[in-house]
């Protein structure tokens, strides 16, 4: 949209997540980029500041929109079959939006509004966007090598309510105790509700947000959460989350099932 000067991005608007034809997307508007894909391998992470209101005139260079949520845009290790993929961000942060909603005691928790898995249009056909369909004709041998044997990765996309901060942003102790303090009493809840396990808190994945004119923290980024519930191994024998974070348990990948103490 370069006669308003910003950019324009599709969220698919996947209710159900159950496999099915999505045709439902919802537009947002952006002009700053948190962070950005620098390689053509990998996640390929990707993540605006945006809008859901259209800008109506053209911005002067260097002035911004008025962002009021945040988009995170990525390709996801993830199963082919969706019914199947146990490790979906969208459905686990809709899971527990489902479940903390009714909350009247102020915990923080990342809430989405859309999102799931983006599909595009091949002449009469509607086809997901996956490593398979982007590298398809690619000699596989060759494409391991390149890869690092990278696993099969799915396009999705989702937008959340809250826009944060660093946690290096915070600029008292009191600050900093009250930003871990919510982490931690969310990621309880999150454990004890929603029966998921983060499995990859860091300093990355804590933002400091605003909230009613206080430092609030919230817990981002579940990528690597898993449901405890339905995985009676919940993470044995698997190496999961950042270094200088992990568990000795983490770091060993031994057979001991994790636990919310693993993320502490």
């Amino acid at each position: 949209m370069a006669d308003l000067n910003c950019w324009q991005i599709d969220c698919p608007d996947d209710d159900n997540n159950n496999g099915a034809s999505r045709d439902t997307v919802k537009q947002y508007y952006f002009s700053t980029t948190i962070c950005h894909a620098d390689c053509l391998l990998g996640r390929h992470t990707r993540c605006y500041q945006l809008t859901d209101i259209c800008p109506t005139k053209k911005r002067k260079d260097g002035e911004s929109l008025e962002a009021t949520m945040v988009v995170k845009d990525a390709f996801a290790f993830a199963k082919s079959n969706v019914s199947e993929d146990g490790r979906d961000e969208v459905r686990i942060l809709k899971r527990i939006w489902q479940k903390l909603e009714g909350d009247k005691s102020g915990i923080m928790y990342p809430k989405i509004v859309v999102g799931g898995r983006v599909q595009f249009k091949r002449g009469n056909k509607t086809i997901e966007d996956t490593t398979s369909t982007m590298y398809e004709g690619v000699d596989n041998e060759l494409l391991e090598k390149v890869s690092g044997g990278a696993l099969f990765c799915t396009h999705r996309c989702f937008v959340l309510e809250s826009i944060g901060k660093p946690l290096h942003t915070v600029e008292t102790v009191k600050e900093f105790v009250t930003v871990i303090g919510d982490v931690m009493e969310c990621h309880h809840a999150i454990v004890d509700i929603c029966q998921i396990l983060h499995q990859d808190i860091s300093d990355s994945n804590i933002l400091v947000v605003q909230s009613n004119g206080a430092v609030r923290g919230l817990l981002i980024d579940f990528d690597f959460a898993i449901y405890v519930s339905e995985d009676k191994e919940a993470g044995c024998g698997k190496m999961a989350g950042t270094l200088p974070f992990m568990s000795f348990n983490n770091i060993i990948s031994s057979n001991v099932k994790r636990t919310s103490l693993d993320d502490c």
